[in-house]
């Protein structure tokens, strides 16, 4: 929506979010999401995409540390 409202070209941009695990738990502890943009987008306005992705639906969902359900059900075939 960002990019939409400022009519920025989203070609080439990507976003990737890896884990990374506590060595002394083997648990996740936190989160690394690392923005790629392309040379079109100016640099100036890389802390801009940054403040976008840390308010995005993913981010703030694993901030609010929701409960996880897993369910097992029979498949039809």
């Amino acid at each position: 929506a960002y990019c939409r409202s400022k009519q920025i070209d989203t070609d080439g941009i990507r976003i990737s979010m890896k884990p990374e695990r506590d060595p002394s738990t083997k648990t996740i502890s936190r989160f690394v999401i690392t923005l790629t943009l392309p040379p079109h987008i100016p640099e100036k306005l890389y802390g801009a995409h940054k403040r976008v992705a840390a308010q995005c639906a993913v981010t703030k969902t694993i901030e609010s540390q929701p409960t996880f359900i897993v369910e097992a059900q029979k498949s039809d075939a």
